[in-house]
């Protein structure tokens, strides 16, 4: 018997191309989010608590069993794949390789849905973390009496067919908002997010925290691979830190060579990920690291 646990999941960033080049491209992906989580079988008891999409990967943190979890990621897949074949049929044939990671405490919870909004503001997008559009951390104690929209069922079956390129349906009391987005707050666990976070301060103060080598180290401990972008976001951050320059092709070889080092050693990522990333022969990486 499978037993209800908080899961980190994620997909692993595509390495030579992006999913979500603009904004209907995104606007896309957040719906696929309402068609996965309305279309999970009832006895799963699936619950989304936090959620970023990035141009080539996405995280989600869930609340069900591991299989559920699984379930709902490998949907997110399969929609993510069709959506590819009609819109960018370049990249249709895309793999994205997926991780679920059971989170065990509560401490940890709260470090994982920090991990998971902060990931806009971490690799150096223009926004803050509540800024981001495309993840559930501007859902936030914020103000949604704000929110304007119709409601799902306001639309016909031909208009929800239209709009959303979809037969899934949703529930009725559904918002959508002007730009044919479901409002994510419909689906996502507001209330519980807020109250594991107590106040807007604490959680801001949280979201402040650098929880990404800790989470990152605990992931690849389990033997999964990093996106190659989160990676190179850390060996970008160390080079600007110990050599001022934040452009990988202008390192030396020693220079690569000591951010292998030191990447490897944070994060556990194999010398084969790391020989991509920072352009150096395999082989001799794994001789020398």
């Amino acid at each position: 018997m499978e037993y209800l646990h908080f899961y980190h999941c994620a997909t692993k960033g595509l390495e030579t191309n992006t999913l979500f080049t603009s904004v209907s491209a995104f606007i896309a992906g957040m719906n696929r989010i309402a068609f996965c989580y309305a279309s999970m079988p009832e006895d799963y008891k699936l619950k989304l608590i936090a959620f970023c999409l990035m141009d080539n990967h996405v995280h989600f943190i869930l609340h069900g069993t591991e299989s559920g979890c699984l379930l709902f990621m490998n949907k997110y897949k399969r929609l993510t794949s069709l959506w590819a074949k009609t819109h960018c049929p370049e990249i249709a044939d895309f793999s994205w390789e997926i991780g679920c990671w059971k989170i065990n405490d509560e401490e940890s919870l709260v470090e994982k849905i920090s991990y998971v909004h902060r990931n806009p503001f971490v690799a150096h997008l223009p926004y803050t973390v509540s800024g981001y559009r495309w993840s559930s951390a501007n859902l936030i104690f914020s103000d949604r009496t704000a929110i304007s929209g119709n409601k799902v069922g306001s639309l016909s079956s031909y208009g929800q067919r239209r709009l959303f390129e979809s037969r899934i349906k949703v529930p009725e009391d559904w918002l959508v908002l002007p730009d044919g987005m479901i409002w994510p707050g419909s689906y996502t666990e507001i209330s519980l997010v807020e109250r594991l976070f107590k106040t807007p301060s604490n959680y801001q103060f949280e979201m402040n925290k650098h929880v990404e080598d800790k989470v990152n180290g605990e992931m690849m401990s389990d033997a999964v691979s990093l996106p190659d972008e989160e990676i190179r976001r850390k060996i970008i951050a160390e080079s600007v830190k110990l050599f001022d320059k934040e452009n990988i092709s202008e390192l030396s070889v020693s220079e690569r060579l000591s951010l292998a080092r030191i990447v490897r050693k944070d994060t556990g990522t194999s010398t084969k990920q790391l020989a991509r990333i920072l352009r150096i022969c395999p082989q001799d990486l794994a001789r020398l690291v």
